[in-house]
């Protein structure tokens, strides 16, 4: 989709006039899409698109679990969250804000690590912080792989996953939020 069509395209990432296709999924379900102008931000009218199009559909009895990535990572938009019951997980990717939560586990022993594959390959832990000017403290969900596809790593990888409960296993908190962490739901459309 080319934006010179669109009297509101803006100068996107690219460089070309373009739109951000902003989509929100219900399970395989495209629940709800906004097209917004160019490079703007990619939470750009999340609170009305949720309200408006996803809350009325979900009734209070129904289990949520959003899964977002680290461009979700906001103050305002966890507190949306946690005012609903609705649970929720975000990545969090940006080292900014992975650093103060890797530095709550640092020099910990292997044994606080529980291993969340059968081949032990992954292990995770929580971890709690408060990111500057939040209202409480959050509970975090730390993952090390101490593998790459095959090939084992002398140094593990760590993930850091925002979770809004901390009463289930480590292994289910990290399914639910799926494997693809890190993966940017909206799309790009040109």
């Amino acid at each position: 989709m080319d934006g010179h069509l669109f009297q509101e395209a803006k100068v996107g990432y690219s460089g070309s006039r373009q739109y951000w296709l902003h989509s929100i999924f219900i399970g395989h379900l495209w629940a709800s899409a906004r097209l917004n102008p160019g490079a703007s931000d990619v939470c750009y009218g999340w609170q009305e698109q949720l309200e408006n199009d996803v809350v009325p559909l979900v009734s209070d009895d129904i289990p949520v679990w959003a899964r977002m990535d680290n461009a979700y990572y906001r103050k305002q938009i966890v507190e949306w969250f946690e005012a609903r019951p609705w649970d929720f997980s975000i990545s969090v990717t940006n080292d900014n804000y992975c650093r103060p939560v890797l530095d709550c586990i640092e020099g910990l022993p292997k044994s606080a690590w529980t291993p969340i594959r059968s081949d032990n390959t992954e292990e995770a832990i929580l971890s709690y912080h408060q990111p500057a000017g939040w209202n409480r403290q959050q509970t975090y969900v730390v993952t090390r792989r101490w593998h790459d596809g095959k090939q084992w790593l002398a140094v593990p990888r760590y993930s850091v996953i925002l979770v809004s409960r901390s009463d289930l296993p480590l292994a289910e908190l990290v399914r639910r939020h799926g494997r693809s962490r890190g993966r940017r739901m909206p799309r790009k459309v040109h």
